[in-house]
Formats: C-alpha cells, sequence, structure tokens
C-alpha cells in the first residue's frame, strides 16, 4: 500500500497541472478519491506514524461568481 500511495503522490506531482477544470479533475480523480475518500493516504501516514492535513482553496476563492451561478459542483 505504500508504494501505491508514494506512486500516486508522485503521479500528482508531475503530471497533474493542479488547473481546476473538467478535464483536469477527470483525469486525476481516480487517484485524488482512492487517496482522500478511500483513506489510503490516511492510512499510509498513520502505518509510518505521521499525521496528514490537506489543504485546499475554497471554492469561491478559484471560481467566479458568474462560474458559481451557472455551475452545478454537488
Amino acid at each position: 500500500m505504500l508504494r501505491v500511495v508514494l506512486e500516486d503522490l508522485d503521479y500528482l506531482t508531475k503530471e497533474w497541472n493542479q488547473d481546476i477544470d473538467d478535464a483536469s479533475l477527470r483525469r486525476a480523480s481516480p487517484v485524488l478519491r482512492s487517496l482522500l475518500v478511500e483513506g489510503a493516504l490516511l492510512a499510509a501516514a498513520k502505518q509510518m506514524g505521521n499525521e496528514v492535513k490537506v489543504l485546499a482553496p475554497a471554492i469561491h476563492q478559484v471560481l467566479t461568481d458568474e462560474q458559481l451561478g451557472t455551475r452545478k459542483y454537488w
């Protein structure tokens, strides 16, 4: 499991340009889901005796008011 988490983090660091657009999120979502939703990152951190904090900007800081009003994100 640790190898997979490290490979996923390496992928995100090298390949994901971190733009918040549909195409970028669609390609990165399986990796993000595994790490964050399914808990692989937390499990790996606990196994190594570490704590994990994930930081992300608030959606209103990334998207304009117009985008927030016309798109359904949840």
